[in-house]
């Protein structure tokens, strides 16, 4: 895990106020003198950033302006706007020429090269304008929710599109071919492209920032762990040594991106209303963030700050750990535990992603067993087989090893403790819909089971789902191969399996 311990006391040493309403974007121009602000007031501030002096304000959208970005030149700047506008403005004679849309604009992009603008909106289609030619060259429906962030290759050959809709794709342009596709667990906020390279950050949901290949094997090279809640921005400085990442949990963390290690961490707005609110000056080590409840930008010198890398990131392909807790006190009905952890751990040996993940059984587990497993093996998937008595909790031992139900709402208290790192709870035990959904308040993914349960039904449900997340399928997908699992083996219960979803607070 990446530490910023320490920097997150950095101080701005300019404040930028005078928005009526929440700020929802930030541009910094190609070079460095003005910094553009969009704001739900419906107006777009161009800030002279050598003396921080308001320079003028654009009028024009009918709505809220979300997102701004200067063309490559620095000659004209994008606005998109609720409106369903996108304006392309001559920023010294205060005029525009525009294109309409069709829906909210959620994010723009210039091609790095020629003279493409690509605009992103709410119902997932892209517009590219050309603005030589002064018309829409393309207008398709690329995605299934909004779209959140655009990002051009340096060739200006390829454009990845990220959604609500859980996915990152990547568009040959022109033609539209597709590249490729990332699905992702969690609604996806943003995608940036590092600079002369295939590499891609992605922010999502989860607090963990996503380093992929465009021509990788489909998993993270490299997660960066340091956020607390959703990351909803990520931006690569002009030169591609930086990469900027800001969170719901009000942080804002700059990565090295050659050793991708935490060089620094400021404080900024923790609102989600905004998915963007970063912009970096272009040549020099200054950062501009949304400020107190998101109408002011604070600004930050990070020159010093830059000088002394943090610890590294943990790696994508570091083993995710499966605590496997079995429990079958004596007088209960005896359970084939070791036929079920067996499947498993076969199961794992063979799949193509086996080094990621590292099982760990514990027997005969105890409630102290249970608190001392969590807190040393600090596991990613909590796997319960066992028995379960419906509302009256699941069924440990006690020291005698006799059963000891313990009820839904102490063990979601407990999970709540380990929620940083338990991405995912399976109760593979009879009549534990009780404890997932109460579990479920705290961790991402639950599983629990409706009604009873065979044998039979829940060792393949644990070898179909084990073997989808060795495959690298995400969470909801190997949910689905397990309740598969069962019926492919012709026993009438692959309904009894339920999948919980925490849901995270959705931005507007």
């Amino acid at each position: 895990m990446a530490s910023t311990r320490g920097t997150g006391d950095i101080k701005p040493f300019q404040k930028l106020s005078g928005h009526e309403g929440v700020i929802c974007d930030l541009a910094w121009s190609p070079d460095g003198s003005t910094l553009a602000t969009a704001s739900r007031d419906r107006t777009i501030r161009l800030w002279n950033t050598d003396r921080w002096l308001l320079r003028t304000r654009l009028l024009g959208h009918d709505s809220w302006v979300k997102c701004v970005a200067w063309a490559p030149d620095g000659g004209s700047l994008a606005s998109g706007s609720r409106d369903q506008k996108v304006h392309i403005w001559n920023p010294i004679q205060r005029s525009f020429e525009s294109y309409q849309h069709g829906d909210h604009v959620e994010c723009l992009a210039w091609s790095p090269v020629g003279s493409l603008l690509a605009s992103g909106a709410r119902d997932g289609t892209i517009c590219v304008w050309d603005a030589l030619a002064g018309k829409i060259c393309e207008r398709r429906v690329v995605h299934a929710d909004r779209v959140s962030g655009l990002a051009w290759s340096s060739d200006g050959k390829w454009l990845a599109t990220s959604s609500r809709d859980r996915t990152v794709q990547v568009w040959g342009v022109p033609g539209w071919v597709q590249k490729r596709q990332f699905p992702f667990d969690r609604a996806v906020h943003s995608v940036s492209w590092l600079p002369g390279t295939d590499v891609l950050a992605i922010g999502t949901d989860d607090p963990e920032v996503k380093i992929y290949s465009l021509n990788g094997p489909g998993y993270p090279d490299f997660l960066l762990e340091g956020h607390q809640e959703a990351v909803l921005l990520t931006l690569f400085s002009r030169g591609g040594k930086i990469l900027f990442t800001r969170s719901g949990d009000g942080s804002c963390l700059a990565w090295d991106c050659t050793t991708w290690k935490a060089l620094a961490c400021v404080k900024t707005s923790k609102s989600r209303s905004s998915t963007g609110g970063v912009a970096c000056h272009p040549r020099i080590a200054r950062l501009a963030c949304l400020g107190n409840q998101s109408k002011s930008v604070h600004v930050f010198d990070l020159g010093g700050a830059f000088a002394q890398p943090q610890d590294p990131p943990m790696p994508s392909h570091h083993q995710r750990t499966i605590l496997f807790l079995a429990a079958n006190p004596k007088g209960t009905d005896r359970l084939r535990l070791d036929e079920e952890v067996k499947k498993v751990e076969q199961g794992l040996e063979r799949a193509k992603m086996r080094e990621q993940f590292k099982l760990v059984p514990k027997w005969a587990v105890t409630d102290d067993d249970l608190r001392r497993a969590l807190l040393d093996n600090e596991p990613e998937i909590v796997h319960f087989s066992g028995h379960g008595s419906g509302a009256s909790g699941l069924v440990f031992e006690d020291d005698a090893g006799l059963a000891l139900e313990i009820p839904g709402a102490a063990l979601a208290r407990l999970f709540e403790l380990f929620a940083d790192h338990v991405k995912c709870v399976v109760l593979n035990a009879c009549y534990s819909e009780h404890q997932a959904e109460a579990i479920g308040l705290h961790i991402d993914y639950v599983i629990g089971m409706k009604k009873a349960i065979g044998d039979v039904a829940a060792i393949k449900f644990a070898l179909g789902f084990y073997d989808a997340l060795g495959a690298g399928r995400p969470y909801e997908k190997a949910f689905k191969f397990g309740c598969s699992a069962i019926e492919l083996k012709l026993v009438q219960e692959h309904l009894t399996p339920i999948l919980l979803r925490k849901e995270s607070p959705s931005s507007s």
